[in-house]
């Protein structure tokens, strides 16, 4: 009996030492997976502020040149130095400048969307739109690049497909930009057709999956090549030999087609051109369901007879102060600048603006800090504070309008916006 009590306390030990062992394991591998996750969020968070930083950095020049080039594009301009208006010739090289400015600014979108891809960053902003308006669009645009090259270009839809739509419409054109851009851009002759139809599926009601396929007549594309043609900085070797884009513009399209629950493909056979099949999930609405948007028009001046209007202009970098003052005097406003956060307020207390644009990112005192502290006030309240901001972060849309500003605008900016 005793013998066996010994045994029995032997085995109890050993087990004991056994379970203290692994339990060792088990919290070495705990902390080891606590220190991964801390590493893993705080590359994220560094990355993000790169992404912020690098957006900054990029936008604040583009939006001189591409707004500048505009201004002088405008009808009736007259550079200071002349006082005669823009000959052809001179018009034709600002259209270069704007041209070259767009292409490097997407250049510049594609490699920050992928990071923000790579970063779990990117969201999806749902909203009713009209998808028969946005084909129109993209028919128009790309249309008159492919009868450049001597192309055709169509737009089939089928009877069945809803005009009105409820998904994101922003990532869908990104899609079928980069698709429609692809095919005109490495098609050298016949020609690119985009085909729409609704695919039945009675279980997903009410909402519907469409088919979008964009089909070309160019140099297709080989199996080993198809492989790799979705990842990042992959091109096939008609893109290699353009010498054009980033490799990013599939491997986002497809990351977007997923993020809204749909597919992305490719069908192709070299020598008989590439079908690229995209498949997204949307709602039909009604046309009632859509809210309105005014007709894009330029804006001449005020009208006359109107009290006077005075617009405050924050920016810590002088060109963007000019650009705002240079687009808003001709038409009539009073304006006004101030380099800071702490000179807006001071500005805004003796001269009362009716609306201030906003930099976000300024010495001295930030836009954040300055918004806070006039809309914590009864007077602040009644003004109309817009943030511009060069910020590629669609989440920071969300953290400005919190802190206060009635409105957005993103660098670089078009004149309509």
């Amino acid at each position: 009996m005793t013998l066996r009590l010994r045994s029995i306390r032997a085995q109890n030990r050993r087990l004991e030492d056994q379970v203290a062992q692994r339990t060792g394991e088990l919290r070495e591998a705990l902390e080891e997976v606590r220190a991964s996750k801390d590493a893993a969020e705080a590359a994220n968070r560094a990355k993000s502020a790169f992404l912020a930083n690098m957006s900054h950095e990029f936008r604040t020049p583009l939006n001189a040149i591409l707004g500048f080039s505009q201004l002088m594009l405008r009808p009736g301009a007259r550079p200071a130095s002349t006082g005669h208006e823009l000959t052809p010739e001179q018009r034709e090289n600002l259209q270069v400048i704007v041209h070259s400015g767009e292409h490097l600014l997407g250049l510049i979108n594609d490699v920050l969307e992928m990071s923000k891809i790579e970063a779990g960053r990117t969201t999806l902003n749902e909203q009713g739109f009209d998808l028969q308006r946005m084909l129109d669009g993209l028919e128009e645009m790309f249309g008159l690049r492919a009868r450049q090259k001597g192309l055709g270009l169509s737009c089939e839809l089928a009877a069945d497909v809803p005009r009105y739509v409820q998904a994101d419409e922003g990532k869908l054109r990104q899609i079928l930009m980069n698709l429609l851009g692809n095919a005109v851009k490495f098609t050298s002759q016949g020609g690119v057709v985009l085909r729409i139809r609704r695919l039945n599926d009675p279980a997903a009601q009410p909402a519907c999956r469409l088919s979008f396929e964009v089909e070309d007549s160019g140099p297709g594309i080989s199996p080993e090549e198809q492989q790799a043609l979705f990842r990042p900085f992959a091109q096939a070797a008609s893109g290699q030999r353009a010498q054009e884009g980033t490799g990013l513009g599939l491997a986002i399209s497809r990351q977007f087609a997923q993020l809204m629950g749909g597919t992305l493909d490719l069908s192709s056979e070299p020598g008989r051109g590439s079908v690229f099949p995209l498949v997204v999930p949307v709602k039909p609405l009604d046309a009632g369901d859509l809210r309105t948007a005014l007709p894009t028009r330029r804006v001449v001046a005020l009208e006359p007879g109107q009290p006077e209007f005075r617009v405050l202009v924050v920016d810590d970098k002088e060109v963007n102060r000019q650009l705002l003052v240079r687009s808003l005097t001709p038409l009539g406003f009073q304006v006004r600048e101030a380099e800071n956060g702490q000179q807006a307020i001071e500005a805004w207390e003796t001269w009362s603006p009716q609306v201030i644009l906003m930099d976000m990112r300024m010495p001295v005192m930030d836009g954040y800090e300055a918004t806070r502290r006039i809309k914590a006030t009864t007077r602040g309240q009644a003004t109309v504070i817009v943030a511009v901001t060069a910020s590629a972060l669609e989440e920071e849309r969300a953290v400005i309008l919190s802190e206060g500003c009635d409105a957005y605008i993103r660098k670089p900016f078009r004149e309509d916006e």
